[in-house]
């Protein structure tokens, strides 16, 4: 026989009483419910009594939150336990990160917007993927702030499962002690969840949820062990992790707008933002390219393709392929015969280009070339002035943002590899009038463990040219004026017409350095450090 049901001779309020220490974060109503209600830092006291005795028994518990479908967790340990960012000491702080997509689907991909509490800075942090989900990840650090950091993560292929999927962690430098001012907040900028696990499936739908704050990430941080109070019995534990739908989400709608005239770089999709949603787009669209580009089909894609939103003006096909490759010729992309001929090369790189620029990492380029009139010195022979406009930087996800910042944390630098055709000398020189001319690469990052500075030998010959050719590299300069990297020149001394043929590189530096993946080969460019990069 139950004591309490049988009868009804006792219910338990009018023997058991319930409290809580935090019930904001951690309640427990009068029937003995336990209700979470947000993170806390500190374990949070739960005591039961006899309300006719002195008998008292208490647990010290954490609140953790898990998160619900369509939200992001962060946390200091990979099982959840303890307080989100459980912290005793040290001077870097790991963070794992996991997304949810919706209930029963596959996570595609996300992008979140870290804010940091005072006492621990973007600067010199990192990030390390968690491999074995396979997961494409591109992180910023220090570009927005020192106390913000970014995150995009999408996935190429199959998805391996449905639900909750771990992408990696966060290696965070901090220098504060105890409770952190402000709290460890995110903003999801946009999650997508697939119905089905390989992209691109028949009868696949993807939905996405963009531009509203996670629940489950958001926490104090207190960096030392919290302090607690004195328990009678000396117990602890720790509350296994539940989602309540109490706060609520700010959901932001997008305005209609029309993605051929606002033309914003990386815009895949047509909504006039760029984010992973352009990423994961252009993914799927190379899925379905690629049977063309080998060869299996005569039919292109691209030519009947329109994005979600029902665009298929030029711009948007170009923001498919970012790096601005064509079809080689192991492609058919050199014969005129072929249907391949000079079509775009769009497959992978191009989304790892794309990828990588939600996260400030690279740049995308429009290059032209010029015939300009060169000083009187140098004679009638007109100069060639060659331009690279590069966009991408803070509030690159809404409007055309130009390269042109330069600090210490980040920069954008371009180079050109100039090839002349036709009648070159066996030792030609060069009038370089804008931009300077490098023999030797500095290399203060050690790329590819190359050393400091590493000898330039610029490309020798190019297939596509007949005549004697000779060749330069050149660091542009910025143009304030025209809003450009450029470089001016001709060669010296040289005789009858002349071909140009030029291959672009940019650099842009993050968090005070620059990485591999920071660096961008375009048109063929091969002198280090990116003929390393392929």
């Amino acid at each position: 026989i139950n004591f309490f049901t049988a009868y009804n001779y006792f219910i338990p309020t009018d023997i058991l009483a319930y409290k809580s220490d935090y019930s904001a974060y951690l309640s427990i109503s009068s029937d003995g419910t336990i209700t979470q209600h947000d993170n806390h830092h500190q374990q949070i006291a739960l005591t039961l009594r006899l309300k006719c005795m002195s008998d008292v028994w208490t647990k010290n518990v954490w609140s953790n939150l898990l998160p619900d479908s369509e939200d992001v967790d962060m946390g200091t340990n990979t099982g959840n336990k303890y307080a989100p960012y459980y912290f005793t000491s040290g001077a870097s702080m790991d963070i794992h990160v996991w997304a949810n997509p919706r209930s029963g689907e596959y996570l595609r991909g996300v992008q979140i917007r870290v804010m940091l509490p005072s006492g621990m800075t973007s600067e010199g942090a990192s990030f390390t993927d968690y491999s074995p989900n396979g997961y494409l990840n591109s992180a910023s650090f220090n570009v927005e702030g020192t106390h913000i950091m970014g995150l995009t993560s999408s996935h190429p292929s199959t998805v391996g499962s449905t639900g909750k999927m771990r992408l990696g962690y966060f290696s965070v430098p901090v220098s504060g002690t105890g409770l952190l001012t402000g709290s460890w907040s995110v903003q999801i900028v946009s999650i997508q969840s697939d119905s089905h696990a390989t992209d691109g499936a028949d009868g696949n739908t993807r939905t996405t949820t963009q531009n509203f704050a996670s629940i489950a990430a958001e926490a104090r941080v207190y960096v030392g062990t919290p302090a607690r109070r004195r328990l009678l019995d000396g117990s602890h534990a720790w509350l296994s992790p539940m989602r309540p739908p109490e706060r609520p989400i700010y959901r932001r709608g997008l305005s209609s707008c029309n993605p051929c005239i606002a033309q914003i770089f990386g815009d895949v999709d047509g909504d006039c933002e760029f984010n992973v949603n352009d990423v994961t787009a252009a993914q799927t669209f190379a899925t379905f390219y690629s049977p063309f580009a080998t060869g299996t089909v005569t039919t292109s894609t691209l030519s009947s393709w329109s994005n979600t939103h029902g665009y298929s003006c030029s711009w948007v096909k170009e923001q498919l392929n970012p790096t601005l490759d064509l079809l080689d010729g192991n492609f058919g992309g050199d014969d005129p015969t072929d249907v391949r001929y000079q079509e775009p090369k769009i497959n992978a790189q191009d989304v790892i280009h794309l990828s990588r620029a939600t996260q400030y990492q690279n740049r995308f380029l429009v290059p032209s070339a010029d015939c300009v009139a060169s000083s009187d010195d140098l004679g009638d022979r007109p100069d060639l002035l060659i331009r690279a406009d590069t966009y991408g930087g803070v509030g690159q996800g809404s409007a055309r943002v130009v390269s042109s910042t330069q600090s210490s944390a980040v920069g954008t630098d371009v180079y050109f590899e100039v090839l002349i055709a036709g009648n070159a000398s066996a030792s030609q020189y060069f009038n370089v009038t804008k931009g300077t001319v490098l023999t030797t690469y500095a290399n203060p990052y050690d790329l590819y463990s190359a050393g400091t500075n590493v000898a330039i030998t610029p490309v020798g010959s190019y297939s596509q040219a007949s005549g004697t050719q000779a060749s330069i590299f050149i660091k542009a300069e910025y143009d304030l004026t025209l809003q450009a990297y450029i470089a001016q020149l001709q060669p010296y001394n040289y005789v009858g017409n002349v071909k140009y043929y030029v291959a672009v590189a940019i650099e842009t530096k993050m968090n005070n350095q620059i990485t591999t993946q920071q660096t961008q080969a375009f048109l063929g460019l091969d002198t280090f450090p990116y003929s390393n990069a392929g």
